[in-house]
Order: C-alpha cells, then sequence, then structure tokens
C-alpha cells in the first residue's frame, strides 16, 4: 500500500477493490465505500497522533455525527483506486473531514463530507476540538461543498417496508458500539429488493444520533416519497429511539 502526504496536508493511499467488497453488478458496495474513508482517516489521523489509540488514553473518542456520500462513478471489481482524505480548518466542537476515491488516472469516481465530534468518554459529552487535539496544519479545499444539516424524512412519505436486525459481534467496533458502516449495510439489505432494478448508488447521506450495542433489536422503517428515492429511520425496537436517519438516492444503469 502506497502512502503520501502532501504539502496541503492530504493523506492518500491505494486501494483495490477486492472480491468480498462487490456486490452483485461487481461494483464496490455502500457500505464498503465507508470502510474505505474510515481506514483512511485512520491512517491520517495515526500520522497527526490524534488516532483512536492516541485519545482513548487521555479520556477521548471520536463519534461520527453527519455523513454524505455522492457517487460518480462506483469502483468495480480489482479496480486499482487512489483513496484521499483532510481535515478542514479546527472548529470548536465539530471536526470537518472529506474523502475522494480516484482512478488511477485521476477521474474522481466519489465524494464525501463528514462532521465529527470529540466525546469525552467520563461524560460522554461532546468536548471542545481546542482543548484536547493539537494543532494542525488543515486544508481548505472541499470533496464536497456543503454544510451537512439534519435530515427530514417528507411528512408525506409512504412507508413501504419495515425490516429487523440484531447488532452482531461483527458490527462492533473499537468504540464497543455498532460501526458507522453498519447502518449503511443494514440499509442496503432491507431495500436490496427494491434497487436490483435501479442498483446504480448515486448518493447516500446519514445522520448518526445515538449508539447501538451488542445484541440490541434495531427496526428499520424505510420511505419512498418516489421512485430511487429512499428514507430509512433506524430506531431502537425496545424504546423506539432513533439512532440513524439514512437518505439514499438510487438510479438505473446508464
Amino acid at each position: 500500500m502506497t502512502m503520501q502526504i502532501s504539502d496541503s496536508n492530504v493523506f492518500s493511499h491505494d486501494m483495490r477493490v477486492r472480491c468480498y467488497e462487490q456486490d452483485f453488478k461487481t461494483r464496490l458496495r455502500a457500505g464498503e465505500v465507508f470502510n474505505w474513508f474510515q481506514e483512511t482517516a485512520g491512517g491520517h489521523c495515526r500520522l497527526r497522533k490524534v488516532a483512536i489509540e492516541d485519545i482513548i488514553p487521555l479520556g477521548y473518542t471520536w463519534i461520527i455525527h453527519r455523513y454524505k456520500v455522492v457517487v460518480h462513478k462506483m469502483p468495480v471489481y480489482e479496480q486499482e483506486c487512489k483513496v484521499s482524505t483532510w481535515a478542514q480548518p479546527k472548529r470548536d466542537l465539530i471536526s470537518i473531514r472529506d474523502f475522494k476515491i480516484e482512478s488511477q488516472s485521476g477521474e474522481r469516481l466519489v465524494s464525501a463530507t463528514t462532521q465529527w465530534a470529540l466525546i469525552e468518554l467520563a461524560t460522554q459529552r461532546p468536548a471542545k476540538l481546542s482543548a484536547a487535539i493539537p494543532d494542525f496544519k488543515a486544508c481548505t479545499d472541499r470533496a464536497l461543498d456543503e454544510d451537512l444539516k439534519p435530515i427530514k424524512i417528507p411528512e408525506d412519505a409512504p412507508l413501504v417496508d419495515t425490516f429487523q436486525v440484531s447488532a452482531a459481534a461483527w458490527h462492533i467496533d473499537v468504540n464497543n458500539h455498532v460501526n458507522n458502516s453498519v447502518y449503511v449495510f443494514w440499509m442496503y439489505d432491507s431495500i436490496y429488493a427494491r434497487i436490483k432494478a435501479t442498483p446504480v448508488l448515486r448518493e447516500v447521506e446519514v445522520n448518526y444520533k445515538k449508539q447501538a450495542f451488542f445484541g440490541q433489536k434495531i427496526d428499520l422503517k424505510c420511505f419512498s416519497p418516489s421512485a430511487g428515492v429512499y428514507y430509512h429511520d433506524i430506531v431502537l425496537h425496545d424504546t423506539g429511539e432513533t439512532l440513524a436517519v439514512i437518505r439514499s438516492l438510487w438510479d438505473k444503469e446508464a
């Protein structure tokens, strides 16, 4: 794996779509896009000494807040790609990190922007970045020039399906909760039969609201206001509390 830090503080490395990351059309699965970005962000944070393993001993951890991915052309099986990430200038309570996937020839394939919060483990409350994270050289370029807002499910969007899952052992990450990519895998599972005719993902946006833990039962309520547009309200079965809201846009083959 080739890694590079450029003068603009962009971290890049090469990744290849492996056989177990492809969907039934040989494209990289939506959930794997989140995993690729997670791996890339981790590499950058380790170099900057702000990775999970650096900050947990200090009493903090990172929690993803909002995420938006725009797919221009999804990578396919065995394709070699360049994945890049960089942090925006530091804000006090939210860290903005952007991502992109490019082909080896430089074609933009996927763009994304994310919002992260630094959480104090003792209180489970957001902490100020300025008090806990060392200064770093940021990059002001944007992969997606958007300020992410709460996702609102249209009031008139019909409920088209419900789907229940249980948080399994492989869903749990180093924070001892369900990893952020798992919600996207669950979303895909719940609408797989519906999107087989329109299998091209164009956008996926996620608002993460609460944590889920091993063994909990989780309900996915799927709403579809129009063809190829889906909203998911992902709730804790026992209490009805919303864990995440997802909006996804799917299209037919070109």
